[in-house]
């Protein structure tokens, strides 16, 4: 009776463990997801958190609409990143003309200044939003 018992006790022990193992990686595997997504969602928040952008002039000469802004924050955006909205409407980026410090690039780093020409019509007094690719914005005035 001994042998036996011991003998099922150690056979159900090691079916328990080979039944436990996938339970516990999926456990870990879960658990290693969710801190890679905390991780995901505090580097965009640091990089929301450094973003800044001012628009130092929004204007109307007749055919284009001009605006000029400036990264005051300490993040690199890129130019493809930045959507305008005109009076509520999105300026798609085809009717757009981007020049950072002068020069056709993607990228806009810190103190930089960006040009973009809008081939769009406006008025005066119209608002106009600029958003950067992780979610800051900016208003204006078209004077």
């Amino acid at each position: 009776m001994g042998l036996s018992v011991s003998a099922s006790f150690a056979i159900l022990a090691v079916a328990f463990f080979i039944g436990v193992a996938p339970l516990i990686e999926s456990v870990f595997y879960a658990s290693n997801r969710l801190m890679e997504g905390a991780n995901d969602v505090a580097d965009w928040k640091m990089a929301w958190a450094r973003t800044n952008i001012q628009v130092d002039n929004a204007t109307y000469n007749g055919t284009l609409t001009l605006l000029n802004l400036t990264n005051i924050g300490s993040t690199v955006l890129t130019v493809d990143g930045v959507s305008v909205l005109l009076n509520g409407t999105y300026v798609p980026h085809n009717a757009t003309n981007a020049t950072v410090e002068g020069k056709a690039t993607d990228i806009w780093s810190p103190n930089e200044k960006l040009r973009l020409e809008l081939n769009v019509t406006s008025a005066l007094d119209e608002r106009v939003v600029v958003v950067t690719g992780n979610g800051v914005a900016k208003y204006g005035v078209i004077a």
